[in-house]
């Protein structure tokens, strides 16, 4: 059974039995796609803009603190929880790492599945061409140690990550974290029939 849910909403779950799997998902809104300028374009994009937003609302070091609460009462409550839109950092030597300000909500013995280190550096290429920053955006998928990763698609990217989970001897679950685009209604569905 899979439920997604508000936080305030998960901590009402029934308990599941020994097969059920709850998972999660959250669009975090990166801060990188938060009114940036396309330098395409010289503007921002009609969908990055916000326009309902108040910029309180929308400012980075006043979402962490809540983005971090809520990330990590889902990761309890959930088997499974699918991250969107998590902007990695640099790891320092080339390559990208979960963000410093996740790491805390995220139970210290989850399994992280993340995009191959080849689509985040095709990522942040994108991002520095386009958004002027250097920093990739992708998804990700967080599995509590009451289950096993038993494999990962090699199809894997920075907008899709799918692996199977397993707990103890029962069966495998398929578990697909997707980003649609969202500028393009073509492009989603063409993702999600490539998933």
């Amino acid at each position: 059974r899979a439920a997604a849910a508000p936080t305030e909403t998960l901590r009402t779950f029934e308990t599941f039995g020994p097969c059920d799997i709850s998972v999660g998902s959250y669009n975090l809104l990166a801060p990188l796609y938060v009114r940036p300028v396309d330098l395409r374009t010289g503007a921002v994009q009609p969908f990055a803009a916000f326009d309902w937003c108040s910029p309180g609302d929308l400012d980075w070091e006043a979402r962490v603190p809540r983005l971090g609460r809520h990330v990590a009462a889902c990761a309890a409550a959930c088997d499974v929880l699918c991250l969107q839109e998590v902007q990695f950092d640099p790891d320092g030597y080339g390559g990208f790492v979960t963000p410093q300000w996740l790491s805390p909500a995220l139970p210290l013995d989850a399994t992280i599945v993340a995009p191959p280190a080849r689509d985040l550096e095709r990522g942040a290429a994108r991002n520095l061409k386009v958004l002027g920053r250097a920093a990739p955006v992708g998804a990700l998928v967080v599995v509590s140690a009451a289950w096993d990763v038993v494999w990962t698609a090699e199809g894997n990217s920075q907008t899709r990550v799918l692996c199977g989970v397993r707990k103890g001897d029962g069966p495998v679950v398929a578990v697909a974290c997707v980003h649609l685009d969202a500028g393009s209604e073509e492009k989603r569905w063409a993702l999600v029939e490539k998933t």
